[in-house]
């Protein structure tokens, strides 16, 4: 038998012998005939919004954009012919300014806040304005398609992802990590300050103990975090502590659980969440990936009609919005009140 013979006899018997090791199919499998969505064709790629620009142009048309030193702080709906407009209270800012759609800023005047659905009451002139279109109600139903607006004005679509609900207030944060001093129980001590939280902004250091908040003595981690849960975002604390041998007075505003984001997993697959995200009397959870700085949009059915604003990005598969129904009733009563004024 020859070289060349003798070497194709071999492989021929050492093939299978590798097959087997390596665990490779020794038959080869039918191709995959299953069809993939072309990215064109995907929950927003450019097929999919292309098939929604009809009934969001007009809508489009009645979205403004607030500003703050150029940065989009979250975005605006035109609730009428009066130049009324609603936005997210949490990223107002007095200083902000409004882009409207021909590219010209205006500073609007503050009407009111609405603390309880963290909306705000901006009024500027009417001229030029175009007022949003409101649907009857915004009943909807899990998988009805629904459409938003996005950095740019741009359009978003998605699906309602849960039957409407109450979202339970999560209280403010002073963003610190406790502990006990060795031997006292009944002793707190500030073991870490996170950076940027509302105890940094304040003046506390780690290693200062926590005598009291409000007057009331604080003997233990749970008393100290069970009462600062009871106190909403914005909300000015007195606090005692003492500092070496040495009592001090502190005033600190509480800031957002927010500061805590970064210790939660699915937080950190997400891109940036509201910082108020929670306490809402009702909401439609929708998955439209929206970005935290484009709340107080509006939220559109397949009629280009709004069913409610865009309140908080809570994280990467969930957007809160409010119903237009407890929209409507809110500015009422705002409205009304500053008539009587």
């Amino acid at each position: 038998m020859s070289y060349y013979m003798r070497f194709i006899v071999r492989t021929m018997c050492i093939l299978p012998l590798l097959f087997v090791l390596l665990d490779v199919p020794m038959t080869v499998k039918a191709q995959d005939t299953r069809d993939y969505l072309s990215r064109r064709d995907r929950t927003n790629g450019r097929n999919t919004v292309s098939a929604f620009s009809e009934i969001t142009h007009n809508a489009g048309l009645s979205v403004v954009e607030i500003l703050s030193d150029d940065e989009v702080l979250c975005l605006g709906t035109v609730w009428n012919d009066q130049g009324i407009i609603v936005t997210k209270a949490s990223e107002w800012t007095e200083k902000a300014t409004i882009r409207l759609q021909d590219g010209s800023e205006v500073e609007p005047e503050l009407q009111s806040i609405d603390g309880r659905l963290d909306l705000a009451v901006l009024q500027i002139s009417p001229d030029g304005l175009k007022p949003i279109q409101w649907a009857e109600s915004s009943e909807s139903e899990l998988g009805d398609w629904v459409a938003a607006f996005g950095e740019d004005i741009r359009t978003w679509v998605g699906v309602i992802s849960a039957i409407p609900r109450k979202i339970k207030k999560i209280g403010g944060a002073m963003g610190v990590v406790l502990d006990s001093i060795p031997g006292r129980s009944d002793r707190v001590i500030l073991n870490k300050i996170y950076k940027g939280s509302a105890a940094e902004t304040a003046g506390l250091l780690e290693g200062d103990v926590i005598l009291s908040i409000n007057g009331k003595i604080i003997d233990s981690e749970t008393k100290l975090v069970e009462m600062v849960k009871g106190f909403d975002p914005g909300s000015s604390l007195d606090i005692k502590i003492e500092r070496g041998e040495k009592a001090m007075s502190i005033d600190l505003v509480l800031g957002y659980r927010a500061i805590f984001d970064f210790t939660d997993r699915n937080m950190n697959m997400s891109d940036q969440a509201s910082r108020r995200r929670s306490g809402f009397p009702k909401v439609i959870q929708h998955h439209i990936p929206l970005k935290y700085n484009v709340m107080g949009g509006p939220l559109l059915n397949l009629k280009g009609e709004a069913i409610g604003i865009n309140i908080a990005r809570v994280d990467r598969v969930t957007t809160y919005a409010l119903p237009l129904e407890i929209i409507r009733e809110a500015l009422e009563k705002a409205l009304k009140a500053e008539t009587a004024d």
